[in-house]
């Protein structure tokens, strides 16, 4: 129910949208008797003007307590609750969703909030319980997750081992030319 601007300080909550729109309504009417003429006005002008408007009418007073409070979330109908317990009855069997369904899944399917199904299901279904394919999926992923590991592991042991060879190949090429140097001067002088 909130009013997003173009702005954060333009956002508002429905009871201060309400009040604001009705205090535009005011304005734009006064001013209409007032003007000489048709004025002209940059947009951005006349959203400076509204967020000042809002702003001002939006400023908490003693006398109006009710002006900060923001309309409660829907309650859940009669309607609302047989619908879930039918799509329950679907997905909901032996203590636990069945497929790939959970309260998320089944409140996004139903566009209601999950609250609504989790309260539906632990009222007349039982405890959310396990679903045998997310266990299945969380058992591969771990399973996943320790051979990953031990590659990982492996793969830098081989790589410090790979690291230690080329050190040592270009001090065995190093000595190996000191070697051919020195064989190619016992050449020149002894003959």
């Amino acid at each position: 129910g909130w009013l997003v601007g173009a702005t954060p300080a333009e956002d508002r909550c429905p009871a201060c949208s309400r009040r604001s729109s009705s205090d535009r309504k005011q304005t734009t009417k006064g001013a209409g008797i007032m003007a000489a003429g048709p004025r002209k006005t940059t947009a951005k002008a006349a959203t400076a003007k509204a967020a000042n408007t809002t702003a001002i009418t939006a400023s908490p007073t003693v006398s109006e307590p009710q002006a900060l409070q923001a309309d409660l979330p829907p309650q859940m109908g009669r309607d609302d609750r047989r619908i879930i317990m039918e799509k329950l009855d679907d997905v909901y069997g032996d203590n636990a969703y069945g497929g790939s369904w959970t309260d998320t899944t089944v409140a996004r399917d139903l566009n209601v909030p999950r609250a609504w199904v989790s309260e539906v299901r632990e009222a007349f279904f039982g405890p959310e319980g396990s679903n045998p394919l997310l266990d299945r999926y969380g058992q591969e992923r771990e399973e996943f997750e320790r051979l990953h590991a031990g590659f990982m592991a492996a793969r830098k042991s081989h790589c410090e081992a790979h690291d230690q060879l080329v050190k040592m190949a270009m001090d065995i090429s190093k000595k190996a030319d000191e070697i051919n140097r020195l064989g190619k001067r016992v050449e020149r002088e002894l003959g």
